[in-house]
C-alpha cells in the first residue's frame, strides 16, 4: 500500500535549504489555553535551531489567541503560521508537513505534550535506515493533567515492533503526541487522507506500517489531552467518529494481505461497533440523548455490516462446537 489518491503530495525539501534533525509543528484550533504547557514541555527539550523546528500552525482560531501564547512563551523561538481559513484538522495536519524542513516530523497538537527525555529517546530508532517511524508508550490526561489511561506496553524494551501491519491494523493505537515520521516517508506515501478525520491518524499510521518498519519505545514520553472542547469530543457527540471509522476501514483493509482483508474488516468493525454501544450508555447516563443515539445508530451501522455477521457466526460455533 502506497500512496492513496485522497493523499496530497508532499514535495521533497529543496537544494541549499538547511534542514535541521528535528520538526516540531503544532497543529491548533481554539485550544490556547493549554499551548503553554505544550510549548514548554518542547523548549524544555529544545536543542537549538540548528538541529530543531518548532512552529506552531494555527487553523485560524476564532476563540482564543494562539500567537499572543507563541510570543509570550517562546520569546522568539518559536515560529507563527495562521491559516487564511480554517481548512478542518486533517488539512492543517498536511500544511504541518508541508511546513517541515526536518528530517523527522513530529506532530504535536497544542493541547497536548511531552514527557522529559521524548526527542533523545525517539532518535535512537531512527539510527536504523528502515525505520519510518518511531513511537513511544504513552498517557491519556484529562483537562487537568490527571491520568486517565496508559497505552498498552507493546513490547518491554526499545525495538522494532513485530507484526506492526496487523497490529495497527486492527485499531488506533498511536496517538500523535507520541508519533514521530521521517519526512521522506510523507514524501512517498502522501500526507493524511482528506476524506477522514478523527481516523486520519490511524490510516496514516498503518500506510506507514505497510511500507516502513516501526520502531517502539516503552517508555512513558507523552501525553494526549481529552477534554470536552477537542475535535474527538465533538466528534463523538455526532456519531461522526464512527462514521469515521467505517471509511477509514476501506482504506485500512487494502493494506493489509488479501487473504487477511475480510478479518481484519469484521475485527475492526466489531470493536467499534461495540465500543459504540459502550459510548452510548454512557452518554445517556450523563443527559446526552441525541448524542446517545448517534452512537447506537453507529453501533448498529458497524454490527450489522455482513463480515462482522459472518465472523461472529463463527466465533459461535468454535465457542459452542469446538
Amino acid at each position: 500500500m502506497g500512496k492513496t489518491g485522497c493523499a496530497p503530495q508532499i514535495e521533497p525539501i529543496g537544494s541549499g535549504i538547511a534542514r535541521p534533525l528535528w520538526s516540531v509543528m503544532i497543529p491548533t484550533f481554539n485550544c490556547a489555553r493549554y499551548l503553554t504547557q505544550t510549548l514548554e514541555s518542547v523548549l524544555d527539550q529544545d536543542p537549538g535551531r540548528d538541529i530543531m523546528q518548532i512552529e506552531v500552525v494555527d487553523d485560524c482560531s476564532l476563540l482564543d489567541d494562539p500567537e499572543r501564547v507563541v510570543s509570550a512563551v517562546g520569546h522568539g523561538r518559536v515560529d507563527f503560521y495562521r491559516q487564511r481559513a480554517n481548512l478542518g484538522a486533517t488539512a492543517n495536519f498536511n500544511t504541518c508537513i508541508k511546513r517541515s524542513r526536518g528530517h523527522i516530523v513530529h506532530i504535536l497538537h497544542g493541547d497536548d505534550y511531552i514527557l522529559p527525555g521524548f526527542y533523545d529517546h525517539m532518535c535512537i530508532g531512527f539510527r536504523r535506515q528502515e525505520t519510518g517511524a518511531a513511537f513511544s508508550a504513552h498517557l491519556h490526561v484529562d483537562e487537568s493533567g490527571k491520568r486517565v489511561h496508559q497505552t498498552a506496553m507493546h513490547r518491554s524494551d526499545p525495538g522494532f515492533l513485530d507484526h506492526a501491519l496487523p497490529l495497527l491494523a486492527l485499531g488506533q493505537k498511536i496517538q500523535f503526541a507520541a508519533m514521530v515520521v521521517r519526512r521522506d516517508c510523507y514524501e512517498r506515501l502522501g500526507g493524511f487522507n482528506t476524506t477522514l478525520t478523527h481516523a486520519a491518524d490511524w490510516e496514516m499510521w498503518v500506510r506507514v506500517a505497510a511500507n516502513y518498519s516501526i520502531w517502539f519505545e516503552p517508555t512513558l514520553l507523552a501525553a494526549y489531552r481529552i477534554h470536552r472542547e477537542s475535535d474527538t469530543s465533538r466528534l463523538i457527540l455526532s456519531g461522526a467518529n464512527v462514521r469515521d471509522v467505517r471509511r477509514a476501514e476501506r482504506f485500512i483493509r487494502e493494506a493489509v494481505p488479501q487473504e487477511s482483508r475480510s478479518r481484519v474488516s469484521a475485527e475492526v468493525l466489531l470493536k467499534y461497533g461495540l465500543d459504540a454501544g459502550k459510548t452510548a450508555r454512557r452518554l445517556l447516563e450523563e443527559g446526552h440523548v441525541g448524542g446517545a443515539l448517534c452512537q447506537a445508530w453507529q453501533s448498529l451501522r458497524c454490527l450489522s455490516n455482513p463480515n462482522v455477521l459472518s465472523r461472529t457466526a463463527d466465533r459461535l460455533v468454535e465457542k459452542h462446537f469446538g
